[in-house]
């Protein structure tokens, strides 16, 4: 894929899972990364990966998302570093513990929105303020399938991408006018921490979710990488305000045999 040598690219989230893979395939295109994540040592390894590819332009920022002066000082440093901003990849989240709504507190549901929505509507703020002035740019939001259907003891984490889906789409309203692009990826089941976190390590927990995509196993975050750098380049250039579903088939509908049918006992 080619169009991003010395292209500009923020990536938040980018201490593991998709949000590392992407920024190494960033930096192995020839983008100048500039990596964001709230833990310093695993900053500082995916920076040393991100370097090894990139000439030494690549940048690391400790910042957490949904601190509002954290975001700010993030984006000032764009600004002096660079002055320009051509693409970035809202991928910063976090998830809950499983439980049924009524029992989820309000602290953690906020805990949630604070980062997966607030946080993503900060970062987009200046990303998008950036690209106006001149006219150009893609951003890419990461939602989930749980953005596209709901999630069963997940409430809090599902009405948050949800959020993501709805802000994207009216950004993308907004911004076609100025030439910036903006779409978001909903991706099923993906092997990194969070889904480890979710499973518990359980295998019969991950050969759940392997069952429920038509491919029968869970994608990895260099797959869900490849839809991204596909949604930031110029590749997909008539292409904004929708949510990409990067799932193995498993938002696609039910399979026959998981109905009944007519006739059957």
């Amino acid at each position: 894929m080619e169009g991003f040598v010395d292209k500009v690219i923020l990536v938040t989230g980018a201490n593991s899972g998709i949000g590392r893979a992407t920024a190494v395939k960033l930096a192995k295109l020839g983008a100048s990364v500039v990596c964001v994540g709230r833990r310093r040592e695993r900053g500082e390894e995916v920076l040393t990966e991100v370097r090894e590819h990139s000439s030494g332009r690549g940048h690391f920022i400790q910042c957490d998302i949904s601190d509002v002066d954290a975001v700010d000082q993030l984006f000032a440093f764009i600004s002096g570093e660079f002055g320009v901003l051509d693409g970035a990849f809202n991928n910063a989240g976090i998830e809950a513990p499983l439980a049924l709504l009524p029992e989820i507190s309000i602290e953690t549901f906020d805990s949630v929105h604070s980062v997966n929505l607030r946080g993503t509507f900060l970062c987009m703020r200046h990303e998008l303020a950036m690209m106006m002035d001149r006219g150009c740019g893609s951003v890419v939001n990461t939602s989930s399938e749980g953005g596209v259907r709901g999630i069963g003891s997940a409430a809090a984490y599902t009405a948050s991408k949800h959020g993501v889906v709805g802000m994207t789409k009216a950004a993308a309203l907004d911004m076609g006018i100025y030439g910036v692009r903006v779409n978001c990826i909903c991706p099923g089941a993906t092997d990194t921490e969070m889904m480890d976190k979710w499973t518990s390590g359980d295998p019969l927990a991950r050969r759940a979710l392997e069952d429920s995509s038509p491919l029968k196993r869970v994608g990895s975050p260099g797959e869900i990488a490849d839809a991204v750098l596909w949604l930031l380049s110029s590749q997909s250039s008539f292409l904004t305000g929708q949510a990409i579903s990067v799932d193995g088939g498993s938002t696609a509908g039910v399979q026959a045999g998981g109905i009944a049918t007519e006739g059957s006992e």
